[in-house]
């Protein structure tokens, strides 16, 4: 059985997780960049242009620059965006997924005091 806490984190729109997250990232000090996705005739959306697609949602930056995928509590990375992780990885930089379970137990907040 669920506890009241995660049947919250399972319900946490991931809108709500990234404010929540961005809030604590400017207390703290970082700089954020987030590029909302834009939205294409018919109901289809669309990322950057230049081959963004699936590019991590938050970019934070103060001694050091993080790039932040954020899902709902049950959902996983896509294609893309897992191609994107693993190249930034790649290239020896901080990359997260974060889910609203993160917040509860203070794994956000510990990354961002790091």
């Amino acid at each position: 059985m669920l506890s009241d806490e995660e049947r919250a984190d399972r319900k946490m729109s991931e809108k709500t997780l990234q404010g929540r997250v961005m809030y604590r990232a400017k207390r703290d000090g970082w700089k954020i960049m987030h590029i909302p996705r834009g939205q294409a005739g018919g109901g289809q959306w669309r990322s950057t242009t230049g081959g963004g697609k699936g590019f991590p949602d938050l970019v934070l930056v103060r001694d050091r620059v993080l790039f932040v995928e954020l899902k709902k509590e049950l959902n996983h990375p896509d294609e893309d965006q897992v191609a994107w992780l693993e190249a930034l990885n790649a290239a020896r930089v901080e990359t997260y997924v974060w889910r609203p379970s993160d917040l509860r137990l203070g794994i956000v907040d510990a990354a961002l005091a790091r």
